[in-house]
């Protein structure tokens, strides 16, 4: 599973096509966008017409996987901003009805052990003050972070595969789990010796 950072479309459309190859691998290849790849409906019509729809679900055996555009919760455009900023026009459609579909998930599951993955986590890790400086850049932006929240734990969703931090943690009764994403060090690993991404399989 693939969470994020796939083409940075805006800018390298080209790389899109080259991440398309990965679907002759011997498993199957599941996408989600991230920040780098969805930030407005040109970009998010330029995902979907590269890699397929943004938000899905699939089981292997007894475990359901929810995949879901964290882009649609929140604009993450200005890093450095330190108040919020409102979804870029169209997008908040967009969000309502990958919330709705989310809803809708709950009478697909009868008794399965459900995961959800995405690019940005839901909030911050607080307890360690993680990630440094609280900027809204770094988690599902309210209202939509509790929004969500709230449906997943409905879900029995208390595993989440993230690929924005770079970074495993246990907080707020979730886990989350470093999921492959394919962009640059961030600078809370800039001092280790060694450093990789994780990428999932899950066995049929």
């Amino acid at each position: 599973m693939q969470s994020s950072s796939l083409a940075i479309l805006a800018r390298h459309p080209s790389v899109g096509a080259g991440a398309n190859d990965l679907t002759v691998a011997y498993r199957p290849i599941y996408y989600v966008p991230g920040n780098h790849d969805v930030f407005d409906t040109n970009s998010l019509a330029n995902y979907r017409g590269q890699f397929g729809q943004d938000y899905y679900s699939f089981q292997v055996k007894n475990v359901k996987v929810l995949m879901l555009d964290s882009e649609l919760l929140g604009n993450y455009t200005n890093y450095n901003a330190t108040t919020l900023s409102p979804l870029p026009p169209g997008m908040a459609a967009e969000s309502q009805n990958m919330l709705t579909w989310l809803t809708n998930q709950a009478g697909s599951i009868t008794g399965q052990v459900v995961i959800a993955v995405q690019h940005i986590p839901l909030f911050n890790d607080s307890g360690n003050s993680f990630p440094p400086g609280n900027l809204p850049y770094w988690t599902v932006n309210p209202p939509y972070a509790q929004t969500e929240s709230n449906l997943l734990i409905s879900l029995g969703v208390k595993d989440m595969l993230a690929g924005h931090w770079h970074n495993g943690r246990f907080f707020n009764g979730c886990h989350y789990h470093p999921c492959g994403s394919c962009h640059q060090l961030l600078y809370w690993h800039r001092r280790a010796t060694r450093f990789c991404h994780a990428y999932h399989h899950c066995s049929r």
